[in-house]
C-alpha cells in the first residue's frame, strides 16, 4: 500500500489523523490547562522528533539524492511552524510579563491556527515529489504525512481548547505576519545560502514551486522568483478567512445545543 495524493490510502490515513484531531479535542476540552499544555507539547515533540528523523534518514538515503542537507534545515514554513508550536503551548502555563512578549505569543499562535494549519493541509494534497509513492508504514510517508498533519490538528486545538481567540482580523494579520518574516528573513537566508554553500536552497520555495502543484499554478503566471507568490497572497486570506468564519460557525452551533433546556412546567 502506497501513499499517493488522493489514492484510497491517502484518504484513509487523513481520515485516521481527523478523527484523530477530533478525538483528541474531545478528550482535552475540560481536562485543566496544565494537562492540555503537556498533552500538546508531547506531541508536538514527538512531531519534531520525528520531522528530524526522517529528513536525516533521506538525507543520508542513496534513493533519494534530491533530499540534501543544506536544503533541509528547519527554514521551510512548516517545519518553523513544528518548532513554534512548542512555545506556543508552552506559554499557555507560563504566560509572558512583558508586553512585548504577550504580543509575540499572539502573533506565534495566530500563524500557527491559521496558515500553519492550512499550509499543513496544502502540503498534503500536494507534497513534495520525493515523498510520494512510498509505502504506507515507511519512515518516509509517516514522518512527512504524520508531521504535517500533526501541523494541522495543534494549530486547529490552540483554537478549539481556548489558548487564543480565532478573529477574522487575525486571519489577515497571520498572512501579513508571515510575509513579512518571508522578506525580512527568509528571501535574505535564501540569497546568503545559495551564494556560499548550496545554490539550489530554496526555503519557502521562493524561487521555484519545486513541482508542488498548488505552486506551479502560481508560477506558471508569473515565472519569476519571489513574485510568483503575490498571487497567492489573496488565496492564503481568503483561506485563513474560511478558517475564521468556520470557527465562528462552530463556535455558535456548539452553544446553541450545548444550552441547557428550560425546565418544563406541569
Amino acid at each position: 500500500m502506497v501513499v499517493e495524493p488522493f489514492n484510497a490510502v491517502w484518504f484513509g490515513f487523513l481520515g485516521v489523523m481527523a478523527l484523530a484531531g477530533v478525538a483528541l479535542h474531545l478528550v482535552l476540552r475540560h481536562r485543566p490547562r496544565v494537562v492540555q499544555v503537556r498533552v500538546c507539547m508531547a506531541l508536538g515533540g514527538a512531531s519534531v522528533a520525528l520531522y528530524t528523523f526522517f529528513t536525516f534518514k533521506s538525507i543520508g538515503n542513496p534513493g533519494m539524492p534530491e533530499v540534501v542537507f543544506w536544503q533541509n534545515l528547519p527554514f521551510h514554513f512548516c517545519n518553523i511552524v513544528a518548532w513554534g508550536l512548542l512555545p506556543a503551548y508552552w506559554f499557555g502555563l507560563h504566560p509572558p510579563r512583558s508586553a512585548l512578549m504577550v504580543r509575540a505569543v499572539a502573533a506565534l499562535r495566530t500563524v500557527c491556527y491559521f496558515l500553519g494549519a492550512l499550509a499543513g493541509l496544502l502540503t498534503l494534497t500536494s507534497p513534495v515529489i520525493v515523498y510520494i509513492g512510498h509505502p504506507l508504514c515507511s519512515v518516509e510517508s509517516i514522518g512527512f504525512y504524520g508531521v504535517h498533519s500533526m501541523n494541522v490538528i495543534l494549530g486547529t486545538l490552540l483554537g478549539s481548547l481556548g489558548f487564543f481567540k480565532p478573529t477574522v482580523l487575525g486571519a489577515i494579520k497571520s498572512v501579513g505576519y508571515v510575509f513579512v518574516l518571508m522578506v525580512a528573513v527568509i528571501f535574505p537566508l535564501d540569497l546568503l545560502m545559495r551564494v556560499t554553500v548550496d545554490p539550489n536552497v530554496n526555503y519557502f520555495y521562493l524561487f521555484n514551486p519545486e513541482n508542488a502543484d498548488i505552486l506551479e499554478i502560481a508560477h506558471a503566471a508569473i515565472p519569476i522568483p519571489v513574485l510568483y507568490w503575490i498571487p497567492l497572497i489573496p488565496v492564503a486570506v481568503l483561506g485563513c478567512l474560511g478558517q475564521a468564519y468556520l470557527y465562528k460557525a462552530v463556535v455558535r452551533v456548539v452553544t446553541r445545543f450545548s444550552r441547557p433546556r428550560a425546565a418544563v412546567v406541569v
